[in-house]
This record gives structure tokens, sequence and C-alpha cells, in this order.
């Protein structure tokens, strides 16, 4: 998984179960670690060993969108 390490200023804000909100830098090459390991890796306890898969949102622009005033 890839963070965009210009979005935040470097940092990846992640919700956790417990709705506790901690902060983590994004490394150079995109990861989050927790723990030692990537956010994503599937041997992280919470993840139950199950591969992760991403789905990120499509953009589209609106076919006529509302002019400003």
């Amino acid at each position: 998984m890839i963070f965009d390490r210009e979005a935040m200023g470097g940092k990846a804000v992640i919700l956790f179960i417990d709705c506790s909100v901690r902060v983590f830098p994004i490394e150079a090459d995109g990861t989050v670690k927790l723990d030692g390991k990537d956010l994503f890796d599937p041997t992280q306890p919470y993840w139950g060993s199950r591969e992760i898969t991403v789905k990120w949102p499509k953009f589209t622009k609106p076919a006529n969108p509302a002019k400003a005033p």
C-alpha cells in the first residue's frame, strides 16, 4: 500500500477500531510502519493472515458542474 507523502505533510492518520486515532510517519517508499512492519502486512495480528486488497475510489468530473454566482 502506498500512501501519498504530500497530502498530510508526510503523515498518515489512522483510525482504529476502538475509535482511537494515531498519526504515523509515511516512509520514503510510501508505506506506514506499525510495530516494525508495513501496516498492510498480512502477518499483522489484526488481519488474521489475510491478504489485503485496497480499492481506491473512482473520481469523475460532473457532466455539468454548477457555476458559482
